[in-house]
């Protein structure tokens, strides 16, 4: 069976052969139509937060303040919700100095063609965006050594702010379960300074271990095995080059 698998603005043609076929899930999600804009879900959605004050509130009296936010890699609405952040913000400080900080990981750096389709030509000239580049070690600022043995930078625009916004969305992860929330402030903005010891056979993935960084060779070797081991393709390798321009 032939399968055209989403990726970034496309499709990649996938064939399955029946054997290898147990069933074919459709997702349905398209079909769902809601009678309020996704600007009025999203300011209703700050407007009545679980367990903490509104972000308006949390932004008075601070000054710095960082918006983290995903890269080319997520599929992130930002040009639907980052004016919204920004907006209340500058509800609780109108004078505050904000950066937006793309958490790219180990990624690559985002294009200026990727900030202007994800965020719109008003915010990437108006606002203060900063990409996230792991291999800058003057942007980095030691914290500690962790229980792996690898020693802990984070971006200093972390440590230098009075307060932190991270935004993102919950989906599924290859490595972390799911992505969104801790996972977006315990790895996007980090490096380690030292590679992590990571045993390369019949390794366990813990919730701990995935915040201590991830092994960008064994993220981009996996995914395409697993294409192999579906699909039944020797030639497995050539399709992982596929991704190669995203990540």
């Amino acid at each position: 069976m032939d399968f055209q698998l989403p990726y970034y603005k496309g499709t990649l043609p996938l064939h399955v052969p029946d054997k290898n076929l147990k069933h074919v899930l459709v997702n349905h999600a398209e079909e769902f139509h809601s009678d309020r804009s996704e600007a009025d879900i999203v300011r209703d959605a700050l407007a009545a937060p679980i367990g903490t004050p509104p972000l308006s509130a949390l932004a008075q009296g601070k000054q710095n303040i960082l918006v983290i936010t995903s890269d080319h890699t997520r599929s992130m609405p930002s040009g639907i919700t980052m004016p919204i952040l920004l907006e209340e913000i500058r509800k609780g400080q109108p004078d505050a100095s904000i950066t937006i900080l793309i958490a790219t990981g180990l990624h690559r750096p985002t294009t200026q063609e990727e900030l202007l389709d994800r965020f719109g030509p008003d915010i990437v000239a108006r606002e203060r965006i900063v990409v996230h580049n792991a291999f800058q070690p003057e942007e980095m600022r030691y914290v500690c050594q962790l229980p792996s043995g690898a020693g802990l930078s984070v971006n200093r625009l972390a440590l230098e702010s009075d307060l932190i916004v991270s935004e993102g969305f919950i989906e599924p992860h290859f490595f972390a379960g799911f992505s969104g929330g801790r996972w977006s402030t315990s790895r996007r903005y980090t490096s380690t300074v030292s590679p992590p010891v990571l045993p390369t056979k019949g390794w366990k993935l813990s919730a701990n271990w995935s915040s201590l960084g991830v092994c960008r060779r064994t993220v981009t070797s996996a995914i395409p095995y697993s294409v192999q081991k579906l699909t039944g393709d020797q030639d497995w390798k050539n399709f992982g080059k596929k991704f190669a321009p995203l990540v």
